[in-house]
């Protein structure tokens, strides 16, 4: 059972930390370099 669990939170982490990363930039910055993981100021 403890198995099972640890996969699902790992399965959790996987999906939502690179869409936080992504959409996790200041105003007027928006998501660049690998896999949108960094924030640049927008142009």
């Amino acid at each position: 059972m403890k198995q099972f669990i640890a996969l699902f939170v790992a399965a959790i982490v996987l999906v939502v930390l690179p869409t936080i990363a992504s959409a996790d930039c200041p105003k007027g910055y928006v998501p660049c370099g690998e896999r949108s993981q960094l924030c640049c100021p927008g142009k």
